[in-house]
């Protein structure tokens, strides 16, 4: 470019993740940090249960609200909870 330009850009909001009507609200993941056992808590029926790295790698898949993460190395994971109803939510536990 030899000369001044005028760059005009549009922008539009874009939400990445869940949408809000599949978002399953009223659960609790306790005790965080844990040592050994990690206890899901719904209102909605629960029907899997998937842990994963803080890198995004599955680790841990299961269908009990109660659940040994005592094998895990120590560390940040994601556990993302599935309802029967199609919502799902998401939190973090730390592995100690």
């Amino acid at each position: 470019m030899s000369a001044n330009q005028t760059v005009t850009g549009t922008f539009s909001q874009v939400t990445a993740g869940i949408d809000d009507e599949k978002l399953l609200k009223d659960f609790s993941v306790y005790p965080n940090p844990t040592a050994e056992v990690l206890i899901v808590t719904s209102q909605e029926m629960v029907h899997n249960i998937t842990i994963y790295t803080i890198q995004g790698k599955k680790v841990m898949q299961s269908k009990e609200r109660v659940i040994n993460v005592s094998e895990l190395p120590s560390g940040i994971y994601l556990i993302k909870i599935d309802a029967k109803n199609n919502k799902t939510g998401l939190t973090k536990f730390v592995k100690q």
